[in-house]
């Protein structure tokens, strides 16, 4: 082959592998799903959303704009409003909510701890004051949790978030394998297992189950397994519910973690089992005693 023919096919080559940008989604209903898991997962943290959000899933999954325009109406309504207005109260919910459906659309997936701080990035930032999206919590924290009875997660110190989700990704990255080629109920408990303990670690001050549920949905699409989301749509808060109870433990009491109620969620979620999701199966029963 002489130089130039070298060259021109080199050229030719470098053309067609160029970079293209990810497109939007163009599947109306499939868009919608997005917007509606967005939806579900601001109960886990009790947020609302608002009438007009639901109006914008309704026009975005008619077709009549996409989801970079959807979230950009949804920003300009609450430009629009004043911050003491009632009506603010869903701006959480409501903005989260866009970004959330954005990042399923187009966001590029890496099986690394730094893609927790990436998606927990695109979902929070300039959501709130005082916020620092993204950036691992600084201070140890607990936090209430209805199951069990006002009791807290005992969540990983503030100084080994960064060490503990290494070695976690470690693990999961080693036992990555087990998966293939289909998934079974020995895979679920593995996959349980993951998800639980970096959501115990708990590496932001908020945010953490939306983050980790978009962190999972991602992880199972870049695996090619596709699931069932609409249980983050109707049911986030057991999803979030079924991990605390995953984490916590109680000498005293003679309390393990219990690892049957994400494992349920993901069973139905991926396997299509019919599990009954109920709330109350998950109250801590040793207490409330």
């Amino acid at each position: 082959m002489s130089l130039n023919q070298l060259r021109k096919r080199n050229a030719m080559y470098r053309e067609d592998i160029g970079y293209i940008e990810i497109p939007p989604e163009g599947d109306p209903a499939k868009r919608k799903d997005y917007w509606e898991i967005g939806k579900g997962l601001q109960a886990t943290d009790g947020l609302p959303t608002s009438p007009y959000l639901d109006q914008v899933i309704q026009e975005t999954s008619n077709g009549e704009y996409d989801t970079a325009e959807a979230s950009e109406k949804i920003k300009r309504y609450y430009d629009e409003i004043d911050e003491s207005s009632p009506e603010h109260l869903t701006k959480e919910g409501d903005e989260v909510t866009a970004r959330i459906a954005m990042a399923l659309e187009t966001f590029p997936f890496t099986f690394d701890p730094i893609t927790l701080q990436s998606i927990h990035k695109r979902l929070f930032e300039n959501i709130k004051p005082g916020f620092n999206p993204g950036q691992w919590r600084r201070n140890d924290i607990s936090k209430k949790e209805p199951v069990l009875n006002g009791a807290s997660v005992e969540y990983a110190d503030c100084s080994s978030i960064l060490l503990r989700l290494q070695n976690q990704f470690s693990l999961e990255k080693d036992r990555q394998i087990n998966y293939l080629p289909l998934l079974d109920e020995a895979n679920i408990k593995q996959l349980s297992r993951f998800i639980s303990s970096i959501w115990e670690t708990h590496g932001f001050s908020d945010g953490n189950t939306r983050t980790i549920a978009v962190f999972l949905i991602l992880y199972l699409r870049s695996m090619g397994y596709s699931a069932n989301n609409d249980y983050f749509k109707d049911h986030s808060e057991y999803f979030r519910d079924a991990l605390v109870r995953a984490n916590f433990s109680s000498v005293v009491l003679g309390v393990v973690p219990n690892y049957s109620f994400i494992e349920k969620f993901l069973e139905n979620m991926l396997l299509g089992e019919k599990h009954d999701l109920k709330s109350l199966d998950l109250r801590c029963s040793e207490l409330f005693n």
